[in-house]
């Protein structure tokens, strides 16, 4: 799975249109629809209803939605900045926090 794809559909869920999405991501709408589609086609089914007043999430698109939050969630716990933006970027570093998900992974295994 693209996570190109999975951004984009996240976004157009989350504001309900392609084109609040296309205006918020800076990308055309046709991009995103045919990065929906790829996705559609992937997965095999469709991720949501096209009406007349905007998308809305089928049920499987609900399912992945909550999956694609659950993702982002997991990944900004993770990520630390630390360091003065400046604007050239300078003097800025990324810090990765240690994976606490191993202390629970072995526990059922017991």
């Amino acid at each position: 799975m693209d996570f190109t794809a999975l951004r984009y559909f996240s976004e157009t869920a989350h504001l309900g249109s392609v084109r609040a999405a296309s205006e918020r991501l800076h990308i055309s709408p046709s991009a995103i629809s045919r990065q929906i589609a790829k996705l559609e086609h992937e997965l095999r089914t469709a991720m949501f209803d096209r009406r007349a007043d905007g998308m809305k999430l089928t049920a499987a698109g609900e399912i992945l939605q909550s999956k694609v939050e659950a993702m982002v969630r997991a990944g900004a716990r993770q990520i630390a900045y630390r360091g003065p933006a400046t604007a050239s970027g300078r003097n800025r570093r990324l810090i990765l926090l240690p994976d606490r998900g191993r202390e629970f992974r072995g526990a059922g295994a017991a």
